[in-house]
């Protein structure tokens, strides 16, 4: 999970191509994880980045696939021109039915 604050006029509409973007290079990874996003009702500049894998393990081999792609790099300039985020904290977590 990453605390998030957008910079000077960008908001979910701008970020949107962005996440747009980074959902296409997902499908082509093969790889299963859940992307949630979260604006803040009150500071609409504020936005939590959550995502979600099965395992420690499915998160490593996305990591390592991820940084092989030239298309990574891409999108983290696009993500950090839009936004500033504060270091990510891993949770782990239990889905309760």
């Amino acid at each position: 999970m990453m605390e998030c604050k957008y910079v000077n006029d960008f908001n979910y509409a701008t970020m949107k191509l962005v996440f747009e973007e980074f959902i296409d290079v997902l499908a082509k990874l093969d790889q299963k994880v859940s992307i949630v996003y979260s604006e803040n009702l009150e500071i609409k500049s504020n936005f939590r980045w959550f995502n979600i894998f099965d395992s420690i393990e499915s998160r490593k081999i996305f990591i390592e696939s991820w940084q092989d792609l030239s298309v990574s790099n891409q999108m983290q300039t696009l993500f950090t021109e839009q936004s500033s985020c504060g270091a990510s904290t891993l949770y782990k977590s239990y889905k309760v039915i």
